[in-house]
């Protein structure tokens, strides 16, 4: 089976979605999108953060679990992300220097 002339799949000689192609039009929504992150951006600032921060710290110190996660998420890393790095380490010393498993 031939492939389609470019002119009938949108795409031009080199192979790029040429000008006027409807079928990769992009995500209609991200002009949406890039407003509102801009006015987000625009009304939080340093001060903001700190303040969500204090009362993310200020919840965990009381108790809420989810707080709690949140804090140490963000500060320390998620415990998989350490855990599978410990793994590993413990992987690669099982392997001899000659690239054979060893086994214990």
């Amino acid at each position: 089976m031939l492939p389609s002339p470019t002119d009938l799949n949108g795409r031009d000689k080199a192979g790029r979605f040429g000008s006027g192609n409807r079928i990769a039009t992009g995500n209609p929504h991200a002009e949406r999108v890039r407003e509102l992150r801009n006015a987000l951006l625009c009304a939080v600032g340093p001060d903001e953060i700190r303040d969500v921060v204090a009362a993310f710290v200020t919840r965990a110190k009381a108790g809420d679990v989810q707080a709690i996660r949140k804090v140490l998420d963000r500060t320390l890393g998620r415990p998989t992300e350490a855990d599978l790095l410990e793994r590993l380490a413990q992987l690669e010393s099982l392997v001899s220097p000659l690239g054979s498993p060893g086994i214990r």
